[in-house]
């Protein structure tokens, strides 16, 4: 029988890597949407919309646009 901790430990680093490149589509998300709706906004707020939005870019412009107009 061989021992389970080198699969764990695998889990773990395959979850590492996986949070790590959803950091980075936040940021590549925040960027677009900041392009869309000017760098003056507060970075909080835009990922607030873009967690709403399920990093959708284009959906998240729309929920700024009509929550702020």
């Amino acid at each position: 029988m061989q021992p389970v901790a080198p699969m764990l430990e695998w889990r773990r680093v395959e979850e590492e890597e996986e949070v790590e490149g959803e950091e980075e589509v936040e940021e590549a998300a925040l960027v677009q949407l900041k392009d869309i709706v000017g760098s003056d906004v507060n970075d909080d707020i835009l990922k607030c919309f873009l967690s709403a939005a399920d990093m959708d870019v284009n959906r998240a412009a729309n929920f700024y646009f009509t929550t702020m107009s």
